[in-house]
């Protein structure tokens, strides 16, 4: 007999509408890059207040960042704070598939960037290219499709927004499923396919586990002619497929109401001998591991 998640409770695990407050969750994380000889460690620190529920027949998350505090100071790192705290307040509609199909407030969004822009342009002068930096987050900023796509695969949202929720309602504990996606964060639109294989586990009666592992799908590249062009543009002439490496494991844990408990990910992206970024996320709920 099949043992899905939905036998091990006795009442209905899906999210309720009851959890009218933000659950608040202590975020740490730790960033190693190393490009040529180059090498930055950055360690970072947040609360994140979450939540998603059912308002009427539409799904509403809300994502707030506060107390952010990170190990590096530089400038290009207190611009990227000063920038990711636009961004820090998201109100956004899930579709079924628990993906976020609009970002709500997005004209809120728009608003403090226009109050806090010049503030940051006049603060970041100094960095080279500034004004084209500006340019292009503006210009990302004003699409709000273009923002969705890209806010929600990396960084402190991703933690948030793994995309399994509606898996875990019905689904076979123990058994593997496996999804497709690409890496985002790659420079100019390097889409490298990743192929992520899914198993969830009871953990009590009150709480399961559900851990996605990913590789790099070198088979699904659809060009790789192209591929290989911009690969080497980026990364030399010399490089081949062989040398570009991926892996990523995340780990969730959560109640009976599919409220997250804790959770983590790992991913680690190189390419040999010149690029190689390592990231460490977790998170716990009211600080508890």
């Amino acid at each position: 007999m099949k043992k899905r998640i939905l036998d091990f409770f006795s009442i209905d695990i899906s999210p309720k509408e009851l959890n009218s407050e933000l659950n608040t969750y202590v975020v740490e994380g730790k960033t190693q890059t190393r490009a040529g000889t180059l090498f930055i460690e950055n360690e970072y620190t947040s609360l994140v207040r979450y939540k998603d529920e059912n308002k009427g027949t539409q799904r509403i998350a809300t994502y707030q960042v506060e107390d952010y505090k990170q190990s590096c100071s530089g400038f290009v790192f207190q611009l990227t704070e000063r920038l990711n705290d636009i961004t820090s307040d998201l109100i956004v509609r899930l579709n079924a598939n628990y993906e976020v199909e609009e970002i709500v407030n997005h004209q809120a969004i728009l608003a403090k960037w226009d109050v806090e822009k010049s503030k940051i342009k006049e603060q970041f002068s100094s960095i080279p290219d500034s004004e084209e930096l500006f340019e292009r987050f503006e210009n990302a900023l004003n699409n709000e499709e273009k923002l969705r796509q890209t806010l929600f695969y990396n960084g402190l949202t991703q933690l948030f927004f793994p995309r399994i929720k509606q898996m875990l309602e019905d689904i076979e504990v123990s058994k593997k499923y496996k999804r497709k996606r690409f890496l985002a964060g790659i420079p100019f639109g390097l889409q490298l396919p990743i192929l992520e294989e899914l198993r969830v586990q009871k953990i009590d009666d009150h709480q399961f586990s559900a851990t996605i592992k990913g590789t790099l799908n070198k088979d699904e590249i659809t060009d790789k002619k192209e591929f290989l062009s911009v690969f080497k543009f980026l990364y030399g002439e010399d490089k081949t497929l062989d040398d570009l490496h991926f892996r990523s494991k995340e780990y969730y844990v959560f109640d009976e109401h599919l409220i997250y408990q804790s959770g983590s990910i790992e991913e680690y992206f190189e390419v040999k001998g010149v690029h190689f970024k390592q990231d460490n996320r977790t998170f716990s709920k009211n600080g508890k591991r």
